[in-house]
């Protein structure tokens, strides 16, 4: 079972070799540029990685994503809003996913 208060994030990018996500928890710092570097997994179709973000007492996180190389998924620069639950990322649009 997925702890209470977590976002769990699976991403895809079918350009890119690796991916790091970058995030802010409600309005605390950003991680530092390039962000984290995401963990490969096959565990949900049409994925290449993962990352849980723990929103600790917070309610959501605001999340961008890169390839390590300056190559940014950011939304058009909008960047994605995600709260506590599973979701997936792909061509810019964000699909809740059962957890």
């Amino acid at each position: 079972p997925v702890a209470k208060n977590v976002a769990v994030v699976y991403y895809s990018n079918d350009s890119w070799s690796q991916a790091y996500i970058h995030y802010c928890i409600a309005n605390r710092s950003w991680t530092n540029v390039p962000g984290v570097l995401m963990e490969a997994t096959s565990e949900r179709e049409g994925y290449s990685w993962k990352y849980v973000i723990d929103l600790d007492t917070e309610k959501s996180a605001q999340i961008c994503f890169n390839n390590g190389n300056n190559q940014w998924d950011s939304r058009n620069s909008a960047n994605y809003a995600l709260s506590a639950g599973t979701y997936g990322v792909k061509n810019q649009s964000i699909t809740k996913l059962a957890d």
